[in-house]
């Protein structure tokens, strides 16, 4: 089924200053930056969603409360600007990310035709200098509304998307109730200022002065490339499947004295350390072993509740 079908309009590149600067895009954004320029055609980076919602919403009270986040997250109208080098980041108007809205009342199967929608459009590229945000609202007409929302892995993450999904939310219940607005996201770019102001120069040398400390006595472990010494014995290699049935039961040791940390996460990683060392000493024959694994993501309260 074509797009055009649908009456979906083109965007309209424009330029725009804003007063806000952009920090650069980040260690982790850059792969992906570089990952879609060298396939522009792949739409691989689309984190697509499609949404059936029981309730008959209001479509002009969803896109304003879609308007409000919008313009309180700078992070969500950027693009890239590809004039110079790999792109930096810049601004598109907020007028730019309308949520487009679709009456699919008289189709004799409304859900069907917005799945097939969805999967077509979900399947074009989100081009890096046009909006990287996408959003459209589909009433079935018998008591049901539907929400395609899909965003360029550029500007989000799994826990970004639940955000956005949860103040999307609480804008519209905001509105209908008309209460008072719910508690602001932060905004990602603002946290990356903040970071690159006060803490660069201190990370890169507490990071220099870490690995610095780590290398001194030790050695690397030489897993590859060595010819094979054993004149005897034998081994059987062991698959273990990690079923829900599994998945529980790790769970559920991770959570027992011994093994429970500061997180449920924490404390798999823990599990799952434990095999890999002990697979190292296996085949290294070494006694003592370390582990280093860089944290990273959302390691502060203020980055966990920034798109």
């Amino acid at each position: 089924m074509s797009l055009n079908h649908f009456g979906l309009k083109r965007h309209q590149t424009l330029s725009l200053t804003l007063p806000i600067e952009m920090p650069p895009f980040t260690h982790s954004q850059m792969p992906i930056l570089i990952a879609q320029r060298l396939a522009p055609s792949n739409p691989s980076y689309n984190m697509a969603f499609s949404m059936v919602f029981a309730a008959k919403l209001c479509p002009e009270t969803f896109q304003a409360a879609w308007r409000r986040v919008i313009e309180a997250n700078a992070s969500l109208r950027t693009v890239v600007d590809g004039s110079q080098g790999i792109g930096s980041p810049v601004l598109r108007p907020v007028s730019d990310y309308e949520t487009q809205v679709f009456d699919l009342e008289d189709s004799p199967n409304p859900e069907s035709e917005f799945q097939r929608w969805s999967e077509e459009r979900a399947r074009s590229p989100l081009p890096l200098d046009r909006p990287l945000v996408e959003s459209a609202l589909f009433d079935f007409g018998d008591g049901r509304t539907a929400w395609y929302l899909n965003q360029h892995h550029l500007l989000c993450d799994a826990w970004s998307t639940a955000l956005l999904y949860r103040q999307v939310g609480e804008e519209y219940a905001a509105l209908v109730d008309e209460t008072s607005r719910p508690t602001p996201l932060v905004d990602y770019t603002l946290v990356t200022q903040n970071l690159l102001a006060k803490s660069r120069p201190k990370a890169r040398r507490v990071a220099q002065e870490h690995w610095q400390e780590r290398i001194q006595g030790h050695r690397l472990v030489s897993l590859y490339g060595r010819p094979c010494t054993a004149t005897g014995g034998g081994c059987t290699r062991l698959s273990l499947s990690l079923d829900a049935k599994a998945s529980t039961a790790l769970a559920r040791l991770a959570s027992e004295k011994g093994f429970v940390s500061l997180s449920g996460d924490l404390s798999l990683f823990a599990v799952f350390a434990t095999l890999i060392t002990s697979w190292i000493s296996r085949i290294s024959g070494l006694t003592q072993i370390s582990i280093d694994a860089p944290a990273g993501g959302r390691t502060t309260p203020e980055s966990k509740r920034a798109l």
